[in-house]
């Protein structure tokens, strides 16, 4: 039909002309809608405090009522007509379900309760809180959900609007309105975290303090000469040029570590994935880490890296040719510098080790501050010496404060300058680029060994072997003549295009500020405050709340004893190799090793006084003992054993004092033998225990009656044997004793038979026991007696279990049992019996 049509002009005319009324009548459409609008508009501006939703309440119960005629009359659903009724009445907020529970309950065409206004702020409270939000953002200050809801509450709070809200509160409803109307106005972005401590420091006041100090100690040193030219307030004039720029280095340290996986044990970096392929994908967990220090020089070469092991010593793989220390097997191949050597090769990266892995200037065999300076930096600077020196700008870490580093360079040359601590981020040239570069590139790395390994049939794990062989490349990447020139003109201390020191930092925070300080001003809904005074809080930029200056310019802190910060030396004059900084460094070190020195004394006099307290009490233990030994010999032992000072009590022996008799010197095993027997005699007995209570016969109807045993799982394990106390061995000494008693022979014969007996026993058996009794002594004779009565009583048992197995195959049946008691109470009686 559309063929036949499009071969007919006239009809094609006619369908042209439709469509083209069809079009006007849609613009015609739109126009309406809008005039309806801003007629609703102005209703809602007129009827502002009595509207619901942007509807009057009139229109709200015309709209019900329409509905409810819809529902009954036109039969139609409650989603359609809430359907209509929206597109009808433009921002109504009527649910189908309402209208429906309204005629359910046989309200009919009788009128809706009408809706109150709607309990919200009016535009210019909003607004208000809107520029608040703007003014803290502005200060890259905090602001949460309930801080906004409290700045609500705090704006209604008295007032009148505080009547329309339900209880006189503001909910979480009234937050999310706002934020939805002022969403563009307000950027509600994913934000970024900002330490508090960066914020502090990261101020265009403390980098402008930090360039003038890095610009004069260079003029001071005749490495830049002052601009004439200068003008300060163009942010391309430079106020130094800098003539000699391999003279300024820059450092800083970075980790290095073999695994590949996040805390979480996920990959680090997101792999793409074929279509089909796996989930799963090899990646290295551990393998060991490692610091690495690097720097760069502002001509742009790069300082050879310093790789920190964390282990005591290395295995010999081969020899650093620089400190002729022992290398791993694994340290090649190595990075190369930009630089070269006497030897006209490339300066390789360098390596040690100690108990931490780190950058610690605590360490037993040499300051890792020291071995850098010593083994990089002084080789990528030839002819360095105090006559030539040269500056290193590094951050305020505790490694970098030593008083070993700081003589080291003060003896060499090297000016050290601090940079404002947190300040990393945005003017140290490592972290702005080169770090950046490497570990992105790393992590690359890794990827690419491991797969070859994992190719290639090997073992499928990285570890420190692989070190040095995924750092070459990167590193050598990051610290390229390139990135090193761009590194230092980010940071705004060189620019080769203007031949000297830009400040660029300085200039871009302040930018910052500046405008911060404008939107401020412009939406400040505190009402009148003060930039400055909200910005630093009327103190000293940088300036921390515990300090300020004592004696000698010293900080003066919480606690004295605290180690040297960054934030107490980085604007001193002279940086930390300047005498300021090293007077208070030297006080504070001398002072700690003043107190190391004599804590280490304390030590060594109390380990002295308890070695010498415990050698007394032995030789005094010891002279009791050789005392009570030759009195047991020598017949007066009551006189020795009751002698002051050798034992606490009358008749009893401290613990020392029997275990030195145990080891007296110069006395052989029969004499001692024979004394510890005679000395045991001397002792009182306990009293004898008294005899157990005769046993009655038990009779079958007791036994009966008697609860049965518990089984072996639920009877009481036996206790552990106690260790032997000294009541105990008391006690053992007087059982000793009543055995002595009834011995035939006295001690003069024990002592012949123990001499005897000793002599026949091997050395290694001599002194483990006492020969207490002769041969057929009323001991042996008890002893043949327990093991006759042992034997009786296995031999009746035997008997009885025997008599128990022949009663059990006689026994009758469950019926003839429950029919004779007798049986069975003669069977438990006979069972009680056995097990007795």
């Amino acid at each position: 039909m559309i063929a036949k049509l499009k071969k007919d002009p006239q009809a094609m005319a006619v369908v042209q002309l439709r469509q083209k009324q069809l079009a006007a009548e849609a613009k015609l459409l739109q126009k309406e809608k809008k005039k309806a609008e801003k007629e609703r508009l102005k209703e809602v501006q007129k009827n502002k405090g009595r509207l619901y939703h942007g509807i009057t309440p009139e229109i709200y119960e015309k709209a019900f009522l329409e509905g409810v005629k819809l529902m009954t009359v036109g039969g139609m659903s409650r989603n359609l007509v809430e359907q209509k009724l929206q597109l009808k009445y433009r921002g109504i907020e009527l649910t189908g379900e309402a209208i429906a529970k309204h005629i359910r309950e046989g309200k009919g065409d009788t009128p809706p309760k009408r809706p109150g206004p709607e309990p919200y702020l009016d535009a210019e409270a909003l607004s208000g809180i809107a520029g608040w939000v703007k003014a803290m953002r502005s200060l890259d200050l905090l602001v949460l959900k309930e801080q906004v809801i409290s700045k609500m509450q705090d704006v209604i709070e008295g007032t009148y609007l505080q009547q329309r809200f339900k209880g006189g509160e503001v909910s979480e409803h009234h937050y999310r309105r706002l934020m939805e109307e002022h969403a563009e106005e307000l950027d509600l972005l994913t934000t970024k975290p900002l330490e508090v401590d960066r914020s502090r420091w990261c101020t265009a006041a403390n980098f402008e303090k930090h360039y003038n100090i890095v610009a004069a100690k260079l003029v001071e040193l005749g490495l830049a000469v002052a601009n004439k030219d200068y003008d300060s307030e163009d942010p391309t004039s430079c106020p130094i040029v800098i003539t000699r720029p391999d003279r300024i280095m820059s450092m800083d340290e970075t980790h290095a570590t073999m695994d590949m996986t996040d805390p979480n044990g996920n990959l680090k970096t997101v792999a793409v994935a074929g279509e089909g392929a796996s989930a799963e994908i090899l990646a290295n967990k551990g393998g060991g880490d490692a610091t690495i220090i690097g720097g760069s020089i502002a001509d742009g070469n790069s300082v050879p890296g310093l790789t920190i092991f964390k282990s005591t010593s290395f295995f010999a793989g081969g020899v650093d040719p620089t400190t002729g220390r022992a290398l791993p097997n694994w340290t090649e191949p190595s990075a190369s510098s930009t630089l070269l050597g006497d030897d006209g090769q490339p300066l390789k990266m360098r390596f040690t080790c100690n108990k931490v892995g780190g950058y610690i200037w605590k360490d037993e065999k040499e300051d890792v501050g020291v071995f850098y300076m010593k083994h990089c930096v002084v080789p990528a600077m030839p002819g360095l010496s105090p006559d030539n020196p040269c500056v290193v700008i590094m951050d305020g870490y505790g490694g970098h404060l030593s008083l070993a580093l700081l003589d080291y360079c003060r003896e060499m040359g090297i000016h050290i300058l601090l940079r404002p601590p947190h300040t990393s981020n945005a003017i140290q040239g490592e972290d702005v680029k080169n770090f950046s570069v490497f570990k992105l590139a790393f992590q690359a790395e890794k990827g690419k060994v491991l797969n070859r390994l994992v190719l290639n049939g090997s073992k499928h794990r990285l570890g420190l072997q692989h070190l040095s062989e995924c750092v070459k490349a990167p590193w050598e990447k990051a610290f390229s003549m390139k990135r090193n020139t761009e590194a230092w003109m980010l940071t705004g201390y060189y620019d080769a295009e203007y031949k000297g020191m830009t400040r660029k930092v300085y200039w871009e925070y302040k930018k910052k500020e500046e405008r911060a300080r404008q939107q401020f001003e412009a939406n400040n809904g505190e009402g009148g405050l003060n930039w400055d005074e909200l910005r630093l809080g009327g103190k000293k930029v940088g300036a921390a709340d515990d300090e300020g200056d004592g004696e000698d310019g010293e900080p003066v802190r919480r606690n004295q004893n605290n180690a040297i910060h960054s934030t107490d030396v980085w604007d001193m004059e002279g940086g930390a190799t300047g005498d300021r900084c090293y007077q208070l460094i030297h006080k504070k070190t001398t002072k700690k090793r003043e107190v190391e020195a004599e804590n280490e004394k304390k030590r060594e006099e109390n380990q002295k006084k308890k070695s010498e307290a415990q050698e007394q009490e032995r030789q005094l233990a010891e002279e009791a003992a050789q005392k009570l030994v030759a009195a047991a010999g020598g017949g007066e032992l009551s006189t020795a054993v009751h002698a002051p000072g050798v034992a606490e009590r009358p008749g009893v022996l401290t613990a020392p004092e029997m275990k030195a008799m145990a080891n007296v010197r110069n006395l052989d095993a029969s004499t001692k033998t024979a004394a510890l027997a005679s000395l045991r005699s001397f002792f009182p007995a306990p009293p004898p225990p008294p005899p157990p209570p005769p046993q009655a016969a038990v009779t079958r109807a007791a036994a009966a009656a008697a609860p049965a045993p518990a089984p072996a799982a639920q009877r009481r394990k036996p206790k552990k044997k106690e260790p032997q106390t000294k009541e105990g061995i008391l006690a053992e000494i007087a059982r000793l004793k009543l055995i002595a008693e009834d011995m035939d022979d006295g001690p003069a014969h024990a002592q012949s038979t123990a001499s005897s007996s000793a002599k026949k026993r091997p050395a290694h058996q001599r002194r483990e026991t006492a020969p207490l009794s002769s041969k057929g002594s009323a001991q042996d004779k008890k002893k043949k007696k327990s093991k006759a009565a042992a034997a009786a009583a296995k031999t009746k048992a035997k008997s009885t279990k025997k008599q128990m197995k022949s009663t059990r195959a006689q026994r009758p049946t469950a019926a003839a049992q429950s029919a004779s008691p007798g049986h069975a109470e003669g069977l438990t009686t006979t069972k009680k019996r056995s097990r007795k």
